[in-house]
C-alpha cells in the first residue's frame, strides 16, 4: 500500500474511526496465554453499554442459540474468548457505522450490512469447509471486508457521492469507479489502512486489503480466497448491496487453492440459504 497515494484520500478524514478502549484490551488479553476468564469478564463488565450490545447480539435471531444468554459470565463460557472479543468488536462497529443512509447518495446501508453480515457467515462456512483453523477470525474478515466502502461513506462523502454515480451511469463494479475517482485508491485499500490504525492482527489487515487480489496474498492466499468466494457467491445471490449490481470473476488462483469441487460449492450454496433468514432478522432488529 503506497502511503503518499493513501494519503491522498486519508488526508481528509477529519477524525479516524477508533475502536473502544474496551476492544483493544481484550485483543492484548486473548493474545496472552495466561489470560483467564475473570480478566475477560472484568474488562467488559466495566463496560456497560457494550455489555448490553454484547448480550443482545449473541441472544440476536443471527446466533439462534436455543437458551438464552443473560451474563457476560455466561457469554464467555459459551462462546469462548476469541469469540467473545469477536462479538464486542462486532457490535462496535456495527455502532461506529450505522445502518441509516445519507440522503444524498443512493447507497443503501441496510443493504450493506446484510451483504457483510451474509458475508461473513459465508466465509466461515468456506473456512470450515477448507479446514482453516481460526473460524471466529474468518467470521470477523468477511464482515469487515468492505468497511473501506463506509469510511469514503462516511468521511470522504463527496467523493463517494461521485463514485455511486459512476457505478449508475457506467454500470461497472464500485472498485473501478473508485479507482477511477480515487486516483488508483479503492475499499480495499482503505478498509486495510483502517483495520491497521486499529491494530488488528496482520493478517486480519491484509484479507481485508487483497480480497479482491488473493493472488497476491502469499502465505495468507487460503483464507483471502474464502473471503473472496464469499464475496462473489452473496453477490450472486443477490443478497444486500455492496454497491453495485455487478458479479467479479473467481480469480483462478483463489479456486485452486482453496480446492473446492463443485458439489462442496453446492452445499456451501445450500447453507448459506439456510442461513439467510437469520442474518436478515439480525439485520431488522440491530
Amino acid at each position: 500500500m503506497s502511503a503518499p497515494d493513501i494519503q491522498k484520500v486519508i488526508g481528509r478524514i477529519d477524525k479516524l474511526p477508533t475502536l473502544p478502549h474496551v476492544v483493544t484490551t481484550l485483543t492484548d488479553l486473548i493474545r496472552n496465554p495466561n489470560t483467564s476468564a475473570a480478566d475477560i469478564h472484568q474488562v467488559i463488565s466495566k463496560d456497560q453499554s457494550l455489555s448490553s450490545r454484547i448480550l443482545r447480539l449473541v441472544n440476536s435471531a443471527f446466533y439462534g442459540f436455543s437458551e438464552r444468554i443473560s451474563s457476560i459470565s455466561h457469554a464467555i463460557v459459551i462462546l469462548g474468548f476469541n469469540t467473545v472479543k469477536n462479538v464486542a468488536l462486532t457490535a462496535s462497529v456495527f455502532e461506529m457505522f450505522p445502518k441509516e443512509s445519507k440522503e444524498d447518495v443512493p447507497f443503501d446501508r441496510k443493504a450493506f450490512w446484510l451483504h457483510s453480515f451474509a458475508c461473513a457467515s459465508t466465509t466461515r462456512l468456506i473456512a470450515r469447509k477448507v479446514r482453516i483453523a481460526t473460524i471466529e477470525d474468518m467470521f470477523i474478515a468477511g464482515l469487515l471486508h468492505d468497511v473501506g466502502k463506509l469510511v469514503l461513506d462516511q468521511f470522504v462523502h463527496d467523493k463517494f457521492v461521485e463514485i455511486v454515480k459512476c457505478v449508475k451511469a457506467k454500470n461497472n463494479l464500485i472498485m473501478d469507479a473508485e479507482a477511477e475517482i480515487l486516483e488508483g485508491i479503492d475499499h480495499s485499500r482503505i478498509g486495510g489502512w483502517l483495520a491497521a490504525q486499529w491494530k488488528l492482527p496482520s493478517a486480519l489487515v491484509q484479507i481485508i486489503g487483497l480480497h479482491h487480489q488473493p493472488e497476491l496474498g502469499e502465505d495468507l492466499m487460503k483464507p483471502i480466497a474464502c473471503v473472496h468466494l464469499a464475496d462473489i457467491l452473496i453477490r450472486s445471490l443477490d443478497i444486500g448491496n455492496g454497491g453495485d449490481k455487478k458479479i467479479p470473476r473467481i480469480h483462478k488462483e483463489a479456486w485452486e487453492v482453496l480446492g473446492l469441487d463443485y458439489h462442496a460449492l453446492d452445499e456451501i450454496m445450500e447453507s448459506i440459504e439456510n442461513e439467510l433468514t437469520d442474518v436478515e432478522l439480525f439485520i431488522a432488529e440491530g
